[in-house]
């Protein structure tokens, strides 16, 4: 199994990026969704941060037979989503780390449709960049 954390980091937040984003994890064995839902606030409100961690799912293997793939999961609060506050012109990271069998692919959706990245949003995984 192999970790693959992705982030997706918004700079000079807008109220045009108040929304639903999607991180959607998938592999060859199914597919997990988490859903941050962000709200741009005014400039009296404090920035906060959304962030989802991994953990080690168990998956019990036995010697002489080959690896199941395993499907991916992405860790998750109490909830089944995560409020994000921001402040307008400030920078908020939204976080997915999934598991699962590789490969494993990562993409973000906002409001349903996939992520159009602009110069202000930036795909992270491991702390690099990836566009």
């Amino acid at each position: 199994m192999s970790p693959d954390g992705s982030s997706l980091l918004l700079e000079g937040l807008r109220a045009a990026d108040s929304g639903a984003y999607t991180c959607q994890a998938r592999n060859s064995a199914g597919e997990d969704t988490w859903l941050h839902t962000l709200s741009v606030l005014g400039e009296q409100h404090r920035h906060l941060r959304g962030s989802a961690r991994a953990t080690r799912p168990r998956h019990p293997h036995h010697p002489l037979c080959p690896p199941r793939p395993v499907p991916p999961t992405i860790e998750r609060g109490a909830a089944d989503s995560e409020v994000v506050r921001g402040v307008l012109s400030a920078v908020v990271t939204l976080e997915c780390w999934a598991r699962g069998s590789p490969p494993l692919h990562v993409r973000w959706l906002k409001d349903g449709l996939p992520l159009r990245l602009s110069p202000r949003g930036t795909l992270l995984a491991a702390g690099h960049v990836l566009r």
